[in-house]
C-alpha cells in the first residue's frame, strides 16, 4: 500500500506537468486562429482567453491521455534509475500488484473524460460559435454606422473594398456603389473564383441594407448591378449584369472564423442527448444521408469511448517504463512515441472504416478498447514472469501462447 502511494504520488505531479506542457504546445498552434480574431475585433482578454477555452478545452479528452502515458512513463522509470524496482520485486511484490493502484486511477480519469468528451466538445464549438456570432453583430454594427460614409473607399468591409457616392441619413440606402473583394481576402481565392480573382468589381445604381443584425438576417441587396472582371490574357473583359444581387452579410463574416462548413456537420456541436436522438432518428429514415449517419453515429460511441487509450496507457506505460538501465532511458521514449502513434493511427483507421460503413460504430470504437485492453493486460503478465534485461517485445513473447 505504501509503495503504491508513493508511485501514484509521482504519477499525479509528472502528469499535473505534462498535461500543462502539452496544452501550453497547443496554445501556441493556436496563436495564429486567436490572432484573426484579434485583428478583426480587437486586443482584450476576453478575445484573447474565451476563443483559446472554447478550443483547449474539449481537446482534454485527446490531451489527458497522452499527458498521463507519458506521466507514468516518466514515475515508472524513474523507479528504475534509482534502483527502486529492483528491490520491489526482490520484496515479492509483484508489477500486477504496482500497477493495480495507477490501473485504478486511470479508470476513474476516463470516466471524467467520458463526461469531458460527451458534453465540452459539443459546448466547446458551441460556445465558439456563439461568441463569434456576437462579435461579429458587434463589428457589423461599428462597421455600419461609424465607418461607412459617403464618398470614401471602405478597406475592411468584410474581405471587400466598399465604395458608395451617397450613404442615406439611417444608413439603410446606398447610391452609385462599387464592390470588389481585397486581393489577399477568403473571397479572392482562386479556387473559388477564377485565374485572377482580384480583377473583378461590382457596381450598382442602387444598394439596401436589408434585414437587422438582431435576427442574424442582415443583407445587402444591389439592384441592377454589372460584374466586371478582366481575362487572365487582359486583352478582353467578361460582364455579367444582374437584376438583383444579395449579399448574407452575417455569413460572409462568421465564415471568414467558423469556416464554410456543410450544414449536415452541425451534429457536431450537439450534447450527448442531442445527438444520440438525432442518430436515432437518422437510423429510422430510409432515405437518409448515409454518409452523414455513419459519421454521426461514429462520433455518438467515440465521444463516450474515446479517451479509453487512458486505461490502455496505463497498462503499457507499466511495459514500456520497466527496462534496463544500462540501455539508457532514450529508448523506452522512443518506444512510447512510437506506441502513441501506433494506437492514433489505427484508431483514425477504424474511424476511416467505420465513416465508410465497413465496420460498425460500435465495433471501431468499443471492440477495438476492449481488444486493446486485453492485449495489454497479457503483455503485462508476460512482462512481470520475465527479468528487467530482457525486452519483452519480441514475437515470442507478442504473440498469445496456443
Amino acid at each position: 500500500m505504501i509503495i503504491n502511494k508513493y508511485l501514484l504520488k509521482d504519477i499525479i505531479i509528472n502528469f499535473i506537468s505534462f498535461l500543462v506542457i502539452i496544452n501550453m504546445v497547443l496554445v501556441v498552434t493556436q496563436i495564429l486562429r486567436v490572432s484573426d480574431i484579434l485583428v478583426n475585433f480587437g486586443f482584450s482578454l476576453e478575445n484573447v482567453l474565451l476563443p483559446l477555452l472554447f478550443i483547449i478545452l474539449p481537446t482534454f479528452s485527446l490531451t489527458t491521455p497522452i499527458a498521463f502515458f507519458f506521466a507514468m512513463i516518466s514515475s515508472v522509470g524513474r523507479l528504475c534509475l534509482d534502483g527502486e524496482y529492483g528491490v520491489i520485486v526482490a520484496s515479492g511484490y509483484s508489477l500486477k500488484q504496482l500497477s493495480f493502484t495507477p490501473l485504478i486511477f486511470s479508470v476513474l480519469l476516463f470516466l471524467g473524460l467520458s463526461w469531458s468528451g460527451a458534453y465540452m466538445e459539443g459546448w466547446g464549438r458551441r460556445e465558439l460559435m456563439n461568441f463569434l456570432y456576437s462579435k461579429t453583430k458587434t463589428e457589423l454594427d461599428n462597421i455600419i454606422t461609424n465607418k461607412l460614409q459617403s464618398g470614401v473607399f471602405l478597406s475592411d468591409f468584410m474581405g471587400f473594398i466598399l465604395y458608395a457616392e451617397k450613404v442615406s441619413d439611417d444608413r439603410r440606402h446606398l447610391s452609385n456603389v462599387m464592390i470588389a473583394p481585397q486581393k489577399n481576402s477568403f473571397f479572392a481565392q482562386p479556387d473559388k473564383l477564377g485565374k485572377d480573382p482580384f480583377g473583378y468589381s461590382i457596381t450598382a445604381p442602387k444598394g439596401e441594407f436589408s434585414g437587422s443584425l438582431e435576427n442574424g438576417d442582415l443583407a445587402l441587396s444591389l439592384e441592377q448591378s454589372v460584374m466586371i472582371q478582366p481575362k487572365a490574357s487582359g486583352e478582353n473583359i467578361s460582364v455579367v449584369r444582374f437584376d438583383a444581387l444579395k449579399f448574407d452579410l452575417m455569413k460572409i463574416f462568421s465564415s471568414q472564423f467558423i469556416g464554410s462548413e456543410p450544414e449536415e456537420d452541425d451534429f457536431r456541436s450537439y450534447g450527448p442527448l442531442k445527438l444520440y436522438n438525432y442518430v436515432t432518428s437518422l437510423e429510422k429514415e430510409p432515405k437518409r444521408d448515409e454518409k452523414n449517419y455513419l459519421k454521426a453515429r461514429y462520433l455518438l460511441h467515440q465521444r463516450f469511448g474515446g479517451s479509453f487509450s487512458l486505461v490502455i496507457f496505463s497498462l503499457m506505460a507499466m511495459i514500456i517504463g520497466i527496462s534496463d538501465v544500462r540501455k539508457g532511458r532514450s529508448n523506452t521514449y522512443y518506444l512510447a512515441i512510437a506506441f502513441v502513434i501506433l494506437l492514433y493511427v489505427l484508431i483514425m483507421a477504424l474511424k476511416w472504416l467505420a465513416e465508410q460503413g465497413l465496420v460498425s460504430a460500435p465495433l471501431a470504437v468499443w471492440g477495438f478498447n476492449i481488444g486493446s485492453f486485453l492485449y495489454a493486460y497479457y503483455l503485462l503478465s508476460r512482462k512481470s514472469t520475465l527479468p528487467m534485461s530482457e525486452s519483452l517485445f519480441h514475437w515470442r513473447y507478442l504473440l498469445p501462447r496456443v
